[in-house]
């Protein structure tokens, strides 16, 4: 009886694999279709996502031991006094006030874009062209302009956006109540300072500009306050290596590992 039945279950389990593979090769098309659409989707990912960078450096953080030897060290009480440096060093570091003096050093007033048709990159220090702006004039920020490049002589600047807010960067603050819609689609000679009710600057070629590549059609560039700078560097993690040496780790994560580079490099003068 229970050999007939071990059968029966043997059987019954063969007709079943068969039904199951009847049915995939039936619809082999499917999946093939399926298997090459997400190896194609793979590839436009990994070839048009933004990637994330992660920089790391370290600070020797010194004794605060002015007097000679510590007579709490010899007491067993030193490891408690080099944490409680550590912990304070930490809050310094990762203070507002001292990563917007980083953030001053480093210049990051004025970001480059370039475009293709499925991206965006920061052209940080790669950019053919720079702005030279008159800090005594309020400028709009977090707008873009968008910059074509017609010869090595001129330019076409367009914007489009309304509501935009304004930033004093002689004074290091945002103009109050004081909000503009700005339409523009003019041609500007580089080198030639642009006048305008709204904005006060000039565009001129640098060293990576080259005259026989291909243009780059679609350049932009945004004015930051510096508020929105210190808010996105402010993401600086800061820890001891370990609970014994005095060295702290920074790190810092974002989408241009040069512009981070030079942050940390800043945040440690």
């Amino acid at each position: 009886m229970d050999d007939n039945f071990n059968e029966f279950n043997q059987n019954q389990q063969s007709i079943d694999i068969k039904v199951i593979l009847y049915k995939f090769l039936r619809y082999w098309y499917l999946f093939v279709l399926t298997i090459g659409l997400a190896l194609v989707i793979a590839f436009l990912f990994n070839k048009y996502s933004r990637p994330i960078y992660e920089v790391e450096t370290t600070i020797l953080v010194k004794e605060r031991n002015e007097g000679g030897i510590d007579p709490q060290a010899m007491i067993g009480l030193g490891l408690y006094n080099n944490f409680q440096n550590l912990q304070n060093e930490i809050g310094i570091i990762s203070s507002y006030t001292l990563v917007y003096r980083a953030v001053l050093k480093a210049g990051f007033e004025i970001s480059y874009f370039g475009m293709d048709r499925f991206s965006t990159i920061e052209l940080y220090k790669q950019s053919p062209f720079t702005v030279v702006f008159d800090t005594a004039f309020p400028q709009p920020v977090n707008m873009r302009f968008n910059l074509t490049i017609l010869s090595p002589q001129t330019f076409r600047l367009v914007a489009n956006t309304e509501n935009v807010d304004f930033y004093d960067f002689a004074k290091r603050d945002k103009v109050p109540e004081k909000y503009r819609n700005i339409h523009i689609d003019n041609t500007y000679s580089f080198g030639k300072e642009i006048e305008n009710p709204d904005f006060k600057f000039k565009v001129i070629l640098n060293q990576n500009f080259n005259k026989n590549a291909e243009v780059n059609p679609d350049y932009y560039f945004i004015f930051n306050d510096y508020n929105s700078l210190i808010g996105e560097f402010r993401s600086l993690t800061v820890e001891p290596i370990n609970k014994e040496a005095s060295i702290l780790g920074l790190k810092i994560r974002g989408r241009n590992s040069a512009k981070l580079v030079d942050f940390l490099n800043a945040l440690n003068k």
